[in-house]
């Protein structure tokens, strides 16, 4: 059993988040645990390939996957999630990795009033427990706006 924590990683576009990231995760498989990188649409697209007649796995197995996973990161918070069923799904994640107090890492573009509105009040709640929010607003990396 892992400590429910989460780390936030906002800020504009170009400015690193997924890069740190990509190394937190990079970093955990080093030192021999699983860890996971998804964008949010990849693991909304991984729950949704489960309803097919010829899934490999059911609905539950992906979500006890990606809960019991020592690290996940899930990027581009905030980015296409305007269904409620996209985010109940996030929810049932969200909240089994909060069961077995597995940290989380997010990743978005939005600013924190925004970033709560993307994830809803009942998801939000169970993020901001014990989370740290880091703030990436220095410049591009991929230069300045043309």
């Amino acid at each position: 059993r892992g400590t429910w924590a989460t780390l936030a990683l906002i800020g504009p576009p170009g400015t690193g988040k997924t890069h740190l990231a990509a190394a937190m995760v990079h970093d955990v498989i080093q030192r021999g645990q699983r860890a996971r990188y998804a964008t949010f649409r990849d693991l909304i697209r991984s729950l949704r390939a489960t309803w097919r007649r010829d899934a490999e796995q059911s609905e539950d197995e992906v979500i006890s996957d990606l809960a019991s996973v020592p690290l996940l990161v899930v990027d581009e918070i905030g980015v296409s999630m305007g269904s409620e069923a996209e985010l109940v799904q996030f929810f049932d994640v969200i909240d089994r990795r909060y069961q077995l107090a597995n940290p989380l890492v997010l990743v978005s573009n939005l600013p924190v009033p925004d970033l709560r509105a993307a994830l809803g009040d009942r998801l939000h709640d169970r993020v901001r427990e014990n989370s740290t929010v880091v703030p990436c607003n220095w410049a591009s990396h991929r230069g300045p706006a043309q």
